[in-house]
């Protein structure tokens, strides 16, 4: 114990010097504020590297870094270490960064070598993408308030296959060519998460997707990694074909909603991407009609639109995929069908929001729902398109699955369209996501025990 102490100490120590070393660089040599901030990010990263062979206690690890998630906390709150926290766009990595370090050493305290490649992710690729992105962008694309370069971006993908592909080769018995064809999928599918990062959440998102993607992927056969890349790249161009053609969505709504459908592939498998693409179609078809009325109305928000969009399925998807692993029967329940009904009538209800929004959008000082014969007939036309093929119902439609999806559709309509005629609620598009998914968390919760009570046979 007397050790851990010693060794927490004079880490703490070195970063204590990162610190001030940065602070003395700031007041004499005036470096950019990214580049400050990243050089501190980057040295102190260099110290994080190497914990798995310097500490023995995950609870040592856990200490230390509070303590400096804490001082990054209070130095920003008072305005001291400007090397840090000098950057005018607002972001919370500061706390992200120790967050994201802490729980990696938790979850490999066993793999030091995915400790490693999840770490550099963090260390290596965000710092000098962010470098090479300032000094060398000039492709711009819009992420809410914030502004990103291609270039940026592409340094990016390029440093995050090489920092998951060598310390692969060099620290564990993987074949070279799944490390090679594993790496170019993990660097593109971060890339695009730290693509649509808001407020410095990259710097915990992408070392802990990072880790993920190694824990379930490296088990696999080159195959089979090799169908995730390429599924993920028909995504990515078919998203970007019918997305920017339209104008439904912007670069950074074309990632999220890649990153959407492979998380449904991903999740779910191939068979559960039916129902969101056909709502992505008609959203893209009804774009179209209506684009001399949509247009006064293009959403700015759109990777917080789409997180709204998708976060209702995205649970469902995860409950779908985890619990299997976590636990045993019944067998009703873990069959692998129990929760596409809801999923299916999370998209259908989502996809009938949307449509209300895109004929009657939100105006500010006009809280006027949809008249409720449209509403109904947005309903029926989504429930129809979407929820037949989508539960995969080729040979004819069970009934209580379809009554799922259209119960969970129908109350979260219904509550949508009554909700909207409140005078005190917000115009903004944020803010009208965030009501279409507390409408679907409620339907969802409702109808969810009777699917189950039905799946069980009571």
């Amino acid at each position: 114990m007397l050790s851990e102490l010693i060794s927490a100490s004079l880490v703490g120590a070195g970063f204590l010097l990162i610190f001030g070393l940065a602070e003395i660089w700031r007041s004499l040599g005036n470096p950019s504020a990214e580049l400050s901030r990243k050089s501190v990010h980057f040295a102190g990263g260099l110290l994080v590297l190497a914990f798995p062979w310097i500490f023995a206690n995950r609870w040592t690890v856990i200490g230390l870094v509070s303590v400096f998630a804490f001082l990054i906390w209070g130095t920003e709150r008072v305005g001291l270490l400007k090397s840090v926290h000098g950057v005018a766009r607002k972001t919370e990595g500061g706390l992200f960064y120790p967050l994201a370090v802490a729980l990696l050493f938790v979850l490999a305290y066993d793999n030091p070598a995915f400790y490693v490649v999840a770490a550099l992710t963090l260390i290596v690729s965000d710092a000098a993408a962010a470098v090479l992105g300032t000094a060398y962008g000039t492709t711009k694309y819009s992420v809410e308030e914030d502004q990103r370069s291609l270039e940026g971006s592409m340094s990016f993908l390029v440093i995050t296959f090489l920092v998951v592909h060598l310390p692969l080769l060099l620290m564990t018995e993987i074949d070279r060519g799944v490390s090679a064809i594993l790496a170019v999928l993990i660097s593109l599918i971060v890339t695009l998460l730290e693509g649509v990062s808001l407020r410095g959440s990259d710097n915990f998102i992408v070392p802990m997707a990072t880790f993920y993607l190694l824990i379930r992927f490296t088990s696999e056969s080159f195959d089979i990694i090799t169908t995730h890349l390429f599924t993920l790249l028909a995504i990515l161009a078919l998203v970007s074909l019918s997305g920017l053609t339209s104008k439904f969505l912007r670069a950074s709504g074309v990632m999220a909603a890649t990153l959407f459908f492979y998380a449904v592939y991903l999740f779910g498998g191939a068979g559960w991407i039916t129902a969101p693409a056909i709502a992505l179609i008609t959203l893209v078809a009804v774009r179209y009609l209506l684009r001399e009325v949509v247009d006064r109305y293009n959403a700015q928000h759109q990777v917080l639109a789409t997180l709204y969009a998708v976060i209702v399925m995205m649970v469902v998807l995860i409950v779908h995929d985890v619990l299997p692993r976590v636990m045993s029967g019944p067998e009703w329940l873990l069959n692998g069908d129990a929760f596409r009904a809801p999923f299916v009538g999370v998209v259908v209800g989502q996809l009938t929001m949307m449509l209300v929004t895109q004929f009657r959008p939100f105006q500010p000082g006009t809280r006027e729902p949809t008249s409720v014969s449209v509403t109904i007939g947005l309903f029926a036309l989504a429930l129809a398109l979407v929820a037949p093929l989508g539960l995969g119902a080729t040979g004819g439609l069970a009934l209580a699955p379809f009554g799922t999806a259209a119960a969970i559709a129908g109350l979260a309509t219904l509550l949508y369209w009554l909700m909207r005629k409140l005078e005190g609620w917000p115009s903004r598009t944020p803010w009208n996501m965030r009501l279409q998914t507390a409408c679907l968390t409620l339907a969802t919760l409702v109808v969810l025990p009777v699917h189950f009570q039905i799946l069980g046979g009571g």
